[in-house]
């Protein structure tokens, strides 16, 4: 019979796994030493005995069912830790409890062979694994509620950032509105106008259209709108064309571009007007993969430079330009006519290039 043939097998003896098998009378046939070592219940102390008397969970109607569906050549039945953790004895109960799976299968017309694995490793490194799992899932939520917090932080401060340039915009136009020079009041008007460049970066931080990395191409859009639209109401008809590639650049070099472009706009509104004629204004930023630069240009329909070069350093507006230009390692260079038209050589600044808080 075959739980004759095994009860012979010696290999069984030598496996990592419990072995027991159960004839037909539910007699124990078979205990190896791996059963007798977890248990504590000695070979003599098992064989020739009934299963419920060694093992007396197995006289439960819920275990005995199952394995009389064995007893007819029914499919392996596995008694899982979970739920059946309570079948086997631990030796001398020390320690933590020992994870133990059963798997019974059916013998033919011999009865039923039960393998017991000891899985308490495995268990206690899943459990450890899930643990893990769980603490970087709860470190993970806290960085995420840290960095909302910071953010919010941030555009809170930038909110205020705006208001009080505002306010100092506003004491500006107070003591331009108080003046009769002309020369004053103009000087004081392209102070607000730079003001309102730096304002406008806090006001997309604040909406939240902006993070550390900017969008130069919708700043400057929103940029070139804004001034046109601050000399609509001089009775100056102008058409204003952007042609802006997307690009990406730290708030720092963000702002300066805006204060080289708000410069350049704003001369030519100023500068541009000719009788009779609408003042026709472009504004484009393309990526020079081929040189690794960013270019920007700014140019109107007007009379031009007179002889197509820079205006005086001693202007405030355009030693500004050319400050802004050098501390972005870049150059100006003046176009022919029709029209003023500068352009703007900046060298893209690379991801690695960036100080770590804008990486």
């Amino acid at each position: 019979m075959a739980s004759e043939v095994l009860a012979e097998a010696p290999i069984l003896e030598r496996l990592p796994v419990g072995i027991f098998t159960v004839d037909r009378d539910w007699i124990i046939r078979l205990w190896n030493r791996t059963m007798a070592d977890w248990t504590g219940i000695q070979p003599e102390a098992a064989l020739g005995r009934a299963l419920g008397a060694v093992l007396p969970h197995f006289s439960e109607r819920r275990y005995l069912s199952r394995l009389e569906d064995l007893m007819e050549g029914g499919p392996p039945v596995v008694f899982s830790y979970q739920l059946h953790g309570e079948l086997f004895p631990d030796r001398g109960g020390r320690g933590p409890r020992r994870v133990r799976y059963c798997t019974a299968s059916s013998l033919p017309q011999a009865g039923i062979l039960f393998a017991v694995e000891d899985r308490t490793e495995v268990v206690a490194l899943v459990r450890e694994a899930r643990a893990e799992v769980s603490r970087r899932l709860a470190v993970e939520e806290e960085l995420r509620s840290a960095l909302a917090a910071k953010e919010m932080l941030i555009r809170e401060a930038s909110h205020r950032v705006k208001n009080n340039l505002a306010m100092v915009v506003s004491l500006i136009n107070l003591d331009s509105d108080k003046s009769q020079d002309p020369g004053v009041q103009a000087s004081l008007a392209d102070l607000a106008s730079r003001i309102d460049t730096i304002a406008l970066i806090h006001e997309l931080l604040y909406k939240g259209e902006i993070g550390a990395q900017v969008g130069l191409d919708a700043y400057l859009e929103k940029l070139c709108a804004t001034i046109v639209e601050a000399f609509s109401g001089e009775g100056l008809e102008v058409g204003l064309r952007t042609r802006l590639e997307p690009a990406f650049l730290d708030l720092d070099s963000t702002l300066y571009v805006g204060m080289i472009t708000s410069e350049l706009l704003t001369n030519c509104l100023k500068y541009g007007r000719q009788p009779g004629r609408a003042l026709s204004l472009e504004v484009s930023l393309q990526r020079k993969a081929d040189e690794a630069c960013l270019e920007l240009l700014v140019a109107d329909n007007g009379p031009g430079f007179p002889g197509e070069e820079l205006p005086s350093s001693g202007s405030l507006g355009w030693s500004l330009v050319t400050m802004l230009v050098g501390e972005l390692g870049g150059r100006i260079e003046v176009l022919p006519g029709p029209g003023a038209a500068t352009r703007i050589h900046l060298p893209e600044r690379r991801k690695e290039a960036l100080s770590p808080q804008y990486r």
